[in-house]
C-alpha cells in the first residue's frame, strides 16, 4: 500500500513538472511572436528598428508641352504649296505651307500705288499753300478752311500707309512659317490645290517642341506649402504601371484652379527627361520628394496613437503592455518616425489594447 502511494506520487510530480514546462515555452513563444494575448484580445507587435523615411506628396496630371504651335491661316484662299508632314522636323523660320499668294501681292501693288498718289496730293497741296513740311500751327497766314484740308490731306496718308501696312501683313501671314523647333504632329486638312477656310480649319499645322515636355502634376491646396523648385520626383504614368520616371519640380504656378468636386489645387510643373514613351496627354501619378531621413527610428503608423495633444504608443514590458509618450517627427504612407520616447529594439504594440 505504501509502494503504491509513494508511486502515485512520483507520477504527480512528474505531470505537474511536465505542466510548468510546456507554460513556460509557450509564454516565451508568446512573448516572441508578433502575437500575443491580453485576455481574450490578441494583440500584434513589432519590433522598433531604424530605417530611412520619407515624406512625400502625392499628385495626379498628364504630359504637356511648354512649347507647342497650332499654326492656322488666317484668311481664307487657295492652299498651292504644303512642304511637310506629320512626324517631321522643322526648325523656327521654316516655311511650312502658303495660300496663292498672286492675289495678296497685287493688292499690296495697288495699295502702293494708293499710298504714292496720295502722297503726291499731300506734298502738292503743302506746296499749293506755301507750307513746305513746316507744322499747321507754325503758319500764321492760314485760314480754318484752309488748316481743315491741309489736316484732311494728312489724314488720307496716314490711312494709305495704314493700308499697305496692313495687305503687307496678310501677304506675310499667307504663308504659315513654325516660330518654333519642333515636330509636326498635325496638319489639319491642308491639300495643295484646295481651298481653306479660317473658320472650319481652326489649328490647320500643330507642331510639339518635344524636349520640352513637362508633367504638370495638381497638388491639393494643403500640400502646397512643401512644394518648391528642385525636389526630386517620381513619376508614374498610367500607361506604363511597372514603370518609374525620375523628374524634379521645375515652377509652382502662380494660379489656382478647380478640380471637379470644387476643391482647390495648383498646377505644380515637373521636369521630365527625354523619352520616347512620354506622350503629350498621357495622364499618371507623382511623387515629390519633401524630405529623407537615411536612418530613423520608425514604427508602423498604426502603432502610434494621439491623446489630447500628445503621442504615445503600447511598449511590452514584462509581456503587458505599457502606454508610452513619444515624440513623432516624419511621417509617410505606412511609418512614422520617433525623435523621443523609444529605442532600437523595444516591442510595441500595432493597434490600440483597449480597441478605441
Amino acid at each position: 500500500m505504501f509502494m503504491k502511494m509513494k508511486i502515485k506520487k512520483k507520477k504527480l510530480l512528474l505531470v505537474v513538472a511536465v505542466f510548468i514546462i510546456v507554460a513556460v515555452f509557450l509564454g516565451q513563444r508568446v512573448l516572441t511572436s508578433p502575437f500575443f494575448g491580453i485576455g481574450n484580445k490578441e494583440l500584434k507587435t513589432e519590433t522598433v528598428a531604424k530605417d530611412s523615411i520619407k515624406q512625400t506628396v502625392t499628385a495626379s496630371g498628364e504630359i504637356t508641352a511648354e512649347k507647342k504651335a497650332d499654326l492656322q491661316f488666317q484668311a481664307g484662299g487657295k492652299v498651292v504649296w504644303v512642304g511637310v508632314k506629320k512626324g517631321d522636323r522643322v526648325t523656327k523660320g521654316q516655311a511650312l505651307a502658303s495660300l496663292d499668294l498672286r492675289e495678296y501681292q497685287k493688292t499690296l501693288e495697288l495699295k502702293l500705288r494708293d499710298y504714292s498718289k496720295t502722297r503726291w496730293d499731300f506734298e502738292q497741296l503743302r506746296d499749293d499753300y506755301d507750307i513746305g513740311w513746316r507744322k499747321l500751327d507754325e503758319v500764321g497766314t492760314l485760314t480754318d478752311a484752309q488748316k481743315r484740308i491741309l489736316e484732311k490731306s494728312q489724314f488720307d496718308l496716314d490711312k494709305a500707309v495704314l493700308n499697305v501696312e496692313l495687305q503687307d501683313i496678310a501677304l506675310k501671314n499667307a504663308t504659315l512659317v513654325s516660330p518654333i523647333d519642333g515636330e509636326v504632329t498635325d496638319i489639319g486638312n491642308l491639300i495643295a490645290g484646295e481651298n481653306t477656310n479660317a473658320m472650319t480649319n481652326p489649328a490647320n499645322i500643330t507642331i510639339v517642341d518635344f524636349g520640352s515636355l513637362i508633367f504638370q502634376a495638381r497638388v491639393e491646396e494643403v500640400d502646397l506649402a512643401h512644394i518648391k523648385p528642385g525636389q526630386k520626383v517620381i513619376v508614374t504614368l498610367d500607361a506604363y504601371p511597372d514603370e518609374k520616371f525620375e523628374g524634379e519640380v521645375l515652377r509652382v504656378n502662380r494660379v489656382a484652379q478647380k478640380n471637379v468636386v470644387g476643391g482647390t489645387i495648383i498646377p505644380v510643373d515637373i521636369k521630365l527627361g527625354t523619352n520616347e514613351k512620354f506622350i503629350v496627354g498621357l495622364n499618371g501619378d507623382v511623387q515629390i520628394l519633401i524630405e529623407e531621413k537615411p536612418d530613423s527610428l520608425i514604427v508602423p503608423r498604426g502603432a502610434v496613437h494621439r491623446e489630447n495633444d500628445k503621442h504615445f504608443v503600447w511598449v511590452v514590458k514584462n509581456g503587458k503592455p505599457e502606454k508610452q509618450i513619444v515624440t513623432i517627427g516624419l511621417q509617410s504612407a505606412k511609418i512614422t518616425e520617433i525623435t523621443q520616447g523609444l529605442q532600437k529594439g523595444d516591442k510595441i504594440v500595432i493597434g490600440n489594447v483597449n480597441g478605441k
